[in-house]
């Protein structure tokens, strides 16, 4: 019998038989004797012999069924208890005491339904009846209808204020509602009426527990084992709130005393096995369960810890089996549930997943961890929509659990939405300031928004935080490398790559970061260890493809871009890409063929009719290089570069006032274009302007650096010559030759 139904059933004592009238049997005298001496079977036995009279009048006969009754229900021997107390009533009708007496019986017996059946009759023969509203409600709070036992407890404490079973069950019933100021409340009035009762300061501490105080818990079992220093249960629950406050050492050794004073307690070898997976003593943790199913092969408990202690060493094929028995012992089981959900999710099994956090939130509608997973697994499966909802929703549940904050950022930030994304970020850095999980996807965020400052620092401080945690180190590189400092980009890819040298985008990143700082050797060893962990890596290829371009080395150059447009042919980039090779190796005429495929395949690829254009140029064709500019410049207005190399056009075209529109236009989006300026010089020139050309010869030349000066003056004088605009052409070419 659990330690609650042991108040319910022993703390309110029911008296059912009479004083013995007169002229009863002398046996049946003895009976009752027995009896209130609390001799059962002596006391059995007599009433065996007193309702074998004849001479037994109806209303001796229902007492002593009563009786015998009260003795077998005493001795456990329910089923005969419950024909005593039916054959009473038959013979003697309602009677309430009877009546509350068998539904203590069928309350025993675990079979709460019929129990209330019975107390409900006793209330119709006595709607004020302290017991039956009583009895009813003990009843209510084990079959988890709290709601039903507040109120058939609270009728039962306005007829007995001084009741403090009462009390302690309706404040039991109120902590599963998690009304927790009230249950404590309630608690504390059973203490102030039974102060000598522990059963009241272990339900409070528990309450506490639940509230996150282990401080006062301590305090309250403390008191229990004051009470009572022989009660393993109190120090059972003494260990829990050690734990809860860290005091592990502490926890095991109140732990060990309640095996001793209880070896065959299946669930003390539990708890000890509990504190050693917290020391990572997973092999003596596992002893613990598997001696706690040597006592209990049933409890449900052993099982699914014994699948935590697999699965906290990612050993997730031998805990699945572990929980699917706690759930087979108990299907009710939450946390279970919830664990087994884990498994499959770490597994990639997420149908699985979600039909076992959906029945865990079902269960545990409080729980956020369940909620939160079921929104993760939500998100991996697509359904942005119930992921976010459920993001949501444990945020309401738990607002200082900066995870959900940044999972739901995670769908702002697949969305583009990155300012709604770091917004998330940022509540959960205010709700976790050291969440480096947080820092990680700010930094992120803040790199596709092009704030590379911001986003270095973030990072900055999130690899300061966690040295290991090698995408931490890799979006710092990126951060690194897009702010063009590639020497600080190198060294934090090298941070990544020590960490995971396996993942090919740490070493094709830090390719790109070494062929930048012109370390051409380093960059292409390794881009193709990039190639040899992703054979399948497009990237890789034509990254490696550049590399080997820049340096001449054509033929092996478009051998890694035939492979890429292989991998990927109906991508524009890689044959982009082959284009510029082709280009830079004089080939204009295939250059023109794959900048041509490309925009087939995407006609709003912006980079190839740029680079087309240019092809042409080489060639001389100018019609057709300025229908691409065209193309290029409306689809992307804000590109100087194709303004520049339009107005070349225009100027070989001879068109000098549209070339100069064209470089002014250019201009206006790089001031510091020294060549377009000089350009424009030139234009300007061409059509006799002679104060607009001087000026912008001059500015050109002022904006190079003292080693390009030299040769800009020369050619500022050799083009001036050339294009006949002698009298301007004396003054660069005398500088040229003073210099």
């Amino acid at each position: 019998m659990s330690a609650l139904r042991l108040i319910a059933a022993a703390v309110i004592a029911v008296a059912v038989a009479e004083p013995v009238r007169a002229g009863t049997p002398e046996v049946c005298t003895e009976a009752a004797g027995a009896l209130t001496m609390d001799l059962y079977s002596v006391a059995l036995a007599r009433l065996d012999d007193c309702l074998a009279l004849d001479a037994l009048n109806r209303k001796q006969r229902v007492e002593a069924l009563a009786q015998r009754g009260d003795a077998n229900f005493a001795l456990d021997e329910n089923d005969l208890a419950i024909a005593d107390y039916e054959r009473a009533l038959e013979l003697g009708g309602p009677d309430l005491n009877i009546l509350i007496s068998l539904g203590r019986v069928y309350f025993h017996a675990e079979d709460n339904e019929t129990a209330l059946a019975v107390f409900d009759r006793a209330l119709a023969i006595d709607p004020e009846s302290a017991q039956a509203h009583y009895f009813r409600g003990v009843a209510l709070y084990e079959q988890d209808r709290l709601h039903e036992a507040v109120v058939a407890l609270g009728r039962h404490i306005a007829l007995d204020p001084e009741s403090a079973e009462g009390y302690f069950y309706r404040a039991s019933s109120l902590a599963g509602m998690q009304r927790f100021e009230e249950a404590l409340a309630g608690f504390g009035k059973a203490i102030a009426l039974t102060p000598f009762d522990g059963w009241a300061f272990a339900q409070r501490g528990v309450t506490y527990l639940e509230l996150g105080d282990p401080r006062r818990a301590l305090l309250d079992f403390e008191q229990m084992i004051e009470l009572d220093p022989e009660s393993a249960s109190g120090y059972s629950r003494r260990s829990d709130a050690l734990r809860d406050l860290d005091r592990i050492e502490d926890a095991l050794a109140d732990i060990e005393t309640a095996l001793r004073l209880a070896p065959d307690h299946s669930n003390y070898f539990v708890q000890r096995g509990i504190l050693r997976l917290e020391q990572k003593l997973y092999a003596e943790a596992r002893t613990d369960f598997h001696a706690a199913l040597r006592i209990d092969p049933r409890n449900a408990w052993a099982y699914n810890n014994l699948g935590n202690s697999f699965f906290e060493q990612g050993r997730h094929a031998e805990s699945l089996p572990l929980f699917s028995e706690a759930l087979a012992i108990d299907p009710e089981y939450g946390i279970a549930l919830f664990n087994r959900g884990l498994v499959s999710f770490r597994s990639n099994d997420l149908e699985p997943a979600l039909a076992d956090f959906d029945a865990a939130v079902r269960l545990m509608p409080g729980h956020s961890a369940a909620v939160y997973m079921r929104g993760r697994t939500q998100y991996f499966r697509g359904d942005d929509a119930a992921a976010l909802a459920d993001l949501g929703r444990a945020i309401t549940l738990a607002p200082g659990d900066g995870d959900s904050y940044v999972a739901r950022g995670l769908i702002h930030h697949d969305r583009d939405d990155y300012a709604a994304a770091l917004v998330d970020y940022d509540r959960a850095l205010a709700a976790e300031p050291q969440l480096v999980w947080a820092m990680a996807q700010k930094g992120r965020a803040l790199i596709d928004m092009e704030r590379y400052v911001e986003a270095a620092e973030v990072l900055s401080a999130a690899a300061a935080l966690a040295p290991d945690y090698d995408m931490v180190h890799y979006r710092l590189g990126n951060a690194h490398f897009l702010l063009a400092d590639y020497q600080q980009a190198v060294t934090a890819y090298e941070r990544a790559v020590a960490l995971d040298p396996e993942d090919s985008r740490f070493l094709l990143q830090r390719g790109r970061a070494l062929s930048e700082l012109a370390r051409y050797d380093a960059a292409l060893a390794d881009l193709s260890d990039a190639i040899d962990i992703d054979p399948d890596s497009i990237d890789a290829f034509v990254y490696r493809g550049q590399v080997l371009a820049g340096q001449k080395l054509f033929g092996e150059a478009l051998a890694d871009f035939d492979h890429a447009v292989m991998l990927a042919p109906k991508d524009p980039w890689p044959l982009n890409t082959r284009g510029l090779a082709l280009s830079d190796s004089g080939d204009y005429s295939a250059a023109i063929v794959d900048y041509s495929a490309a925009i087939e395949r995407d006609k709003g690829y912006f980079p190839a009719y740029h680079n087309r254009g240019l092809a042409y140029h080489e060639l001389r064709d100018l019609a057709q290089a300025l229908a691409d500019f065209n193309a290029a410049a409306k689809l992307q207005p804000d590109d100087a570069d194709v303004f520049f190399a339009r107005g070349d056009v225009h100027y070989d075209m001879g068109e000098y006032r549209l070339a100069i529109d064209d470089y002014s236009a250019g201009l206006r989006l790089d001031r510091e274009a020294a060549w377009a300026l000089w350009s424009r010089g030139l234009s300007h020139a061409q059509l006799n302007d002679t104060d607009a050309a001087r000026q912008d010869l001059d500015g050109a030349l002022e904006l190079v650096t003292d080693a390009e000066r030299e040769n800009m003056a020369a050619e500022t004088c050799s083009a001036l010559i050339g294009q006949g605009s002698m009298a301007l052409s004396l003054r660069y070419c005398a500088r040229t030759v003073s210099q």
